[in-house]
């Protein structure tokens, strides 16, 4: 996603702006390195996005090569998780009978 790339190059300026301020410098001392800080963030943020769009890809390639590896599908994790979350719950009608 874009806000992927945008949060990692606001954070690259952040970074660069904030070693001014903690070194009590003028916040735009060097534009040099708010310019390396923020394509070193926008850089990370595009590796981030390009992770986040091939994992499901990459998942199913390593369950290709490898058969006995569990892997299940998210769809699947969160309605398990919402059945086990059910039954640690009583249910209304239980506590109002007991």
């Amino acid at each position: 996603m874009i806000r992927t790339i945008v949060f990692f190059g606001t954070g690259g300026l952040f970074t660069a702006c904030y070693s001014n301020v903690v070194r009590r410098l003028p916040l735009w001392r060097t534009p040099s390195l708010h310019i390396i800080c923020t394509g070193v963030g926008l850089y990370l943020g595009y590796l981030g996005h390009r992770f986040e769009e091939t994992s499901e890809d990459r998942y199913k390639e390593m369950i290709k090569k490898h058969k006995n590896a569990p892997w299940y599908p998210k769809g699947q994790l969160l309605a398990e998780r919402y059945a086990r979350e059910k039954q640690l719950i009583p249910d209304e009608e239980e506590v109002a009978v007991q």
